[in-house]
């Protein structure tokens, strides 16, 4: 059946890509792209646009997005609806567009309640607090990050991206301590449940943090620890982002 096989590969292509594999991830999208009814091409473009932001390529991620939308929404596509105003956010956000970023995930949280998608409720509002942070509202983003928190701990899910955002934002405010223990609570996460591309990220915050707070030695050793991983993805992340973008 043609249109298991493109829910199947659909799947697969998140998976991947979820995992770091970025180029499979494209190829598995590829082949659900071809498998798939007509009424169900906006899902492909907006996990195309997602895969598209992550290499940079913002402009052509946001026009796969509004050639989503609306077929989207005629299709009564809630659940994909929900995904496409995350990740778009995330774009309006890099973009400096604030305001558009926080309706699209207002409209996506209001979509999550309302179907009781526990984790992508989890999800939309640790994306929430981070814009607020980019906004500068430092108390509304750690009140954010909190619920976000509760969330994912009562659906026993990992922290990840969550601890590393909160560092930031703890930093920021010069919550010294508690930067840094919040830092090496995400190191150990990301190592432990999240994307190896992300374990060089989360050592950076250890060591922004660590220093901040007058550990040199311990900076030290993460920046170290953080290039290393970083040289090790280089190679193939920058093939695989380039392949991606073209």
């Amino acid at each position: 059946d043609a249109a298991l096989e493109a829910d199947i590969e659909l799947t697969l292509s998140g998976s991947l890509a979820t995992g770091g594999d970025l180029d499979a991830a494209v190829e598995a999208l590829d082949r659900a792209e071809i498998r798939m009814a007509e009424s169900h091409l906006p899902r492909a473009w907006t996990q195309r646009g997602a895969f598209i932001a992550r290499s940079g390529n913002f402009e052509r991620a946001l026009r796969l997005f509004a050639d989503a939308e609306p077929k989207l929404v005629a299709n009564a596509d809630d659940v994909w609806l929900l995904r496409l105003l995350s990740n778009r956010a995330l774009v309006e956000a890099y973009g400096g567009k604030m305001q558009e970023a926080e309706a699209d995930l207002r409209r996506a949280l209001s979509i999550g309640r309302s179907l009781g998608l526990r984790a992508d409720v989890a999800d939309t509002t640790h994306n929430l607090g981070w814009v607020r942070s980019r906004q500068g509202d430092i108390v509304g983003a750690i009140d954010l990050f909190d619920e976000a928190e509760a969330r994912l701990n009562a659906l026993d899910y990992p922290l990840n991206e969550l601890l590393v955002d909160r560092a930031e934002v703890l930093l920021t405010a010069r919550l010294l301590a508690e930067a840094t223990k919040t830092a090496a609570r995400a190191v150990e996460e990301v190592q432990a449940h999240g994307n190896p591309i992300d374990v060089p990220e989360a050592w950076i915050m250890y060591a922004r943090a660590a220093l901040a707070a007058g550990h040199a030695d311990e900076a030290s050793l993460a920046a170290a620890t953080a290039f290393e991983g970083f040289v090790g993805l280089d190679a193939d992340q920058t093939e695989q982002t380039n392949s991606i973008a073209a």
